[in-house]
């Protein structure tokens, strides 16, 4: 797995590629970091967005042409209380499945995001 927190203004502040990682796992965790960051949502529902729940077209397929915009799960959005603090994305093994790291990973600090 590759992780990336990124602040508020989806600038990166931490990232970890474990062992054995593929390299590109990084460069998306990133991106989904960032995406999900800027637009205050996770991943997951621009994945929605683009494709529908039933993968057969959404209300903005546009999306997911957009250079360096990823809709793939992975990428979560953190607050501390109402303030918005930024994003996590992680990526190396199935959206779902990092959809559920990056959640575990922020279900492990929530006491410290009062």
């Amino acid at each position: 797995m590759s992780i990336t927190v990124v602040d508020a203004g989806a600038n990166p502040i931490y990232f970890e590629r474990m062992n054995g990682a593929y390299i590109g796992s990084a460069e998306l965790s990133k991106l989904k970091a960032v995406n999900s960051a800027g637009m205050q949502m996770p991943t997951s529902v621009l994945e929605d967005f683009s494709f529908g729940k039933d993968k057969k077209g959404g209300p903005a397929p546009g999306l997911a042409n957009l250079p360096g915009f990823v809709t793939l799960a992975g990428g979560i959005p953190f607050n501390a209380g109402k303030d918005f603090l930024g994003a996590v994305g992680v990526s190396g093994e199935m959206p779902d499945q990092d959809a559920a790291c990056a959640q575990a990973g922020l279900d492990a600090v929530k006491s410290l995001l009062k």
